[in-house]
């Protein structure tokens, strides 16, 4: 015996050397503006992660400064008290805010490489969470190649995921959530607070479950009231700070009236990775 390691042994070092060598490279191509290296999951009632100082400092003040006029953003009155601007809503305003923009245009470009989804696929591995999504091919959101990805998804089963970006803002006289659990579509959801206890508003994301236990399966997505749910944990609002969530059919979340300011907004980034289909 000459001391050497068995080859399947060899090879399972020589794959997960590889592994973390492609991760240090994902981490490296947005780590620039966004390195998500300090994140804590829990795993009950679904995976949801706190994240903290989401975006580099110099990124997070430019993002403050430089803050998109929503006063032409869409107007959510219905299941959501807030205005949003965002890729599926109204693009061309996103667009032009995302291309003339510095901190938003390197943003925007970041969300929509493959790296920064295969990025977070390596987060959730490494936390031992699993979306049940194998073979994963990240694609741009806003590929005119979609048209023909969505039935060859369907056709050959493929999973074609693409993350797209909102900016969210939520008015201080009682802006908005009502309980839901998201989309189908929707694998998970970054949510990175602009605005938080610091500037006056009172309020967090919160994790809920149904009153009625019949409704706690929710896999399309309706809407409940807030006297419909108890509140099982709150996240308040803090500047550069963040929640993932993973999409399931019992993910219920809200955000419960908020206060602060007057006339003021409590701004955030909301990040959708979404399966095309």
């Amino acid at each position: 015996d000459d001391g050497a390691e068995p080859a399947d042994v060899r090879k399972q070092k020589a794959a997960e050397y590889a592994r973390q060598v492609m991760r240090s490279a994902y981490r490296a191509a947005i780590g620039g503006i966004m390195p998500m290296d300090d994140v804590s999951f829990t795993h009950r009632p679904y995976p949801i992660a706190e994240i903290r100082n989401v975006f580099r400092d110099r990124s997070f003040e430019a993002m403050r400064r430089d803050w998109p006029d929503m006063t032409e953003a869409r107007e959510f009155k219905n299941g959501a008290y807030k205005r949003s601007i965002s890729m599926r809503t109204n693009a061309a305003q996103f667009q032009r805010v995302t291309n003339n923009v510095p901190v938003w245009r390197e943003l925007s470009r970041h969300i929509e490489t493959p790296e920064f989804i295969r990025s977070i696929m390596d987060i959730l591995e490494e936390n031992e969470v699993d979306i049940g999504v194998s073979d994963v091919r990240p694609i741009k959101y806003r590929s005119p190649l979609n048209r023909l990805r969505r039935p060859l998804a369907r056709l050959l089963k493929r999973n074609y995921l693409a993350a797209r970006m909102e900016f969210s803002a939520m008015p201080s006289d009682g802006g908005h959530i009502t309980p839901h659990t998201d989309m189908p579509s929707k694998i998970m959801t970054i949510v990175v607070n602009i605005d938080g206890q610091e500037d006056g508003f009172i309020g967090g994301t919160s994790i809920v479950e149904p009153k009625d236990e019949k409704r706690i399966h929710n896999p399309s997505n309706e809407y409940l009231g807030f006297d419909d749910v108890t509140e099982l944990r709150r996240v308040d609002f803090q500047r550069n700070c963040g929640l993932l969530f993973i999409r399931t059919d019992n993910s219920w979340h809200c955000v419960f009236p908020i206060s602060g300011p007057a006339g003021g907004f409590r701004r955030s980034i909301n990040i959708n990775i979404e399966m095309i289909r």
